[in-house]
């Protein structure tokens, strides 16, 4: 006998388990596909102009769960700062990936790296856990780790690179934008 919510997740999020191709797919199942690290999903929003409003909406629908994981702390203007916030940190988190990834003599192939990452930012929607009392730090942290997974698929697709190298774009990257995020906290905050 299965568990019930099991039984929920396979009735009413099929989706986490069916197969679909990116070029067939609508915003939810990219979305999906990108949070279950789906390759194919970025090697298609990186080549394919099209999905350049999706890429936003991404990163806005990230920022919208950020800003009401945080509402309990910051109350409504935790909407339009997470908004903000998630627009600016992906422009910068992408430009810190082309410079980490030409630091390591990575090439890009083809694509925007600004869609690619963009749709890197999907496990973000997962943010709102974030109002979760006592266990909301820690469940930001892992939502935060998944998207710099994400990002591995996402670089392999942009430089055509191997999965350990993509690694350490990604976590270069991280490393990369964490110290920007507390040298600006030291001069600005």
């Amino acid at each position: 006998m299965q568990e019930p919510v099991l039984l929920y997740l396979r009735a009413v999020i099929p989706l986490l388990t069916d197969e679909t191709h990116a070029s067939d797919a609508g915003l939810i199942d990219r979305m999906l596909a990108a949070s279950r690290l789906d390759a194919a999903v970025f090697e298609y929003v990186a080549v394919q102009r099209s999905t350049r409003w999706q890429a936003v909406a991404v990163v806005m629908l990230a920022g919208l769960a950020n800003g009401l994981g945080l509402m309990s702390r910051f109350g409504l203007a935790a909407l339009l700062v997470g908004l903000v916030q998630a627009l600016i940190a992906w422009v910068l988190w992408s430009a810190v990936v082309v410079i980490v990834a030409l630091l390591l003599g990575a090439r890009r192939r083809n694509g925007s790296v600004l869609r690619a990452t963009a749709f890197a930012n999907s496990p973000g929607v997962l943010l709102v856990l974030g109002a979760v009392p006592v266990i909301g730090g820690l469940l930001r942290s892992v939502v935060a780790a998944w998207m710099v997974a994400a990002t591995v698929p996402a670089v392999r697709a942009l430089y055509g690179l191997r999965r350990w190298r993509a690694v350490a774009v990604a976590v270069g990257a991280f490393v990369a934008y964490w110290a920007i995020g507390q040298l600006s906290d030291y001069f600005i905050g």
